[in-house]
């Protein structure tokens, strides 16, 4: 197992990535094809992205809507 810590330069937060090599894992828990985790990754950060994004969309249209409202 290698650890390599990344560097990032706009965020406080650390973050680490973890390479393993010569992993065995039973088949009955196996997500998605063998050797297809390249897929299942990608899959998974879309739907990631779109939820991000959706709750990024949904506090502007908030702010623009607060902003947009004509004082008393």
């Amino acid at each position: 197992m290698v650890h390599q810590k990344v560097d990032n330069r706009r965020c406080t937060t650390e973050f680490i990535n973890t390479f393993l090599d010569n992993v065995r894992v039973p088949a009955e828990s196996l997500v998605g094809k063998l050797n297809g985790g390249w897929e299942v990754l990608t899959g998974s950060l879309g739907t990631e992205r779109g939820i991000v994004g959706a709750a990024i969309v949904a506090k502007l249209m908030r702010s623009l809507s607060l902003i947009s409202k004509p004082a008393i």
